[in-house]
């Protein structure tokens, strides 16, 4: 995500953040959710480990590897969005990591190309991680079948190092879906705005995400509710990401008609 004040219009657990670091200075800051993954994790992993009596310490820690790796994958997706904003003469001046993560950079006289060319760094690093780790690496042969879907095994380092790869493939994918606060918002915001005024152009894509994001919510619970397929950790995750959209797209609507900004 690539602009000042949008984390705002997230839930409140999923908003706030502590400082972490200054990197040439960029702020760093990091999600309180992010931080609570992580130690649910890792309190998993360990019990996990000490319970089975059985099974390496690798095993085990997979699952928690698996995600610092995807929060390393997500700092380099927001340093994309500041080496652009850099490149297109613009400063960026924070880094917010969480579910969503937000690179602030100054806006003043940017122009709509500059908007969706930053927007895009992002999943462009995504994409060349996913590409490069996958062309190496093929899936395992061991693994298990999900709702029809054969899934690999993520606890072998070769498991590992593929669901890396092809979780950058989908993080790249998912960013660019035109769902605010996502990415792909703002190459839509954009590229609408060469052609509509900015706050007709932000309504639309407002709305759209309210309407998308509602529908995901409903057909992803209904599903579950009613036994439609069997619940995961991948439904679960959708589920979350779907509500956050919405909820973050009804945040930010309401707020252009506070602001008189409504058409």
């Amino acid at each position: 995500m690539t602009a000042p004040g949008e984390n705002a219009y997230l839930p409140g657990f999923f908003s706030r953040t502590i400082p972490l670091a200054t990197l040439f200075g960029i702020k760093l800051r990091i999600s309180i959710s992010i931080l609570a993954l992580f130690a649910a994790l890792a309190i998993h992993a360990a019990y996990t480990s000490f319970s089975a009596g059985r099974g390496g310490i690798f095993e085990h820690m997979a699952l928690l590897l698996l995600v610092l790796a995807l929060f390393v994958c997500m700092f380099l997706h927001e340093l994309g969005h500041a080496l652009l904003a850099a490149l297109r003469g613009f400063r960026p001046h924070m880094i917010a990591l969480s579910f969503v993560g937000m690179t602030s950079f100054e806006r003043k006289d940017a122009r709509p190309a500059d908007e969706w060319l930053i927007a895009m760094g992002g999943p462009l690093v995504n994409l060349l991680l996913g590409a490069g780790i996958l062309s190496f690496v093929h899936a395992p042969d061991s693994g298990h079948v999900i709702d029809g879907w054969y899934v690999p095994t993520h606890t072998t380092p070769v498991g590992l190092a593929w669901w890396i790869g092809a979780a950058n493939l989908a993080i790249a994918v998912f960013n660019m879906l035109p769902l605010f606060p996502l990415d792909g918002s703002r190459v839509a915001l954009g590229m609408l705005s060469g052609m509509f005024a900015r706050r007709q152009a932000m309504r639309a894509v407002l709305i759209w995400s309210i309407v998308c994001g509602a529908g995901i919510v409903i057909a992803v619970a209904g599903m579950l509710f009613t036994g439609g397929f069997e619940a995961n950790a991948l439904h679960i995750v959708l589920l979350v990401l779907a509500w956050v959209t919405m909820s973050a797209s009804v945040r930010a609507f309401a707020a252009m008609r506070v602001d008189g900004h409504s058409a």
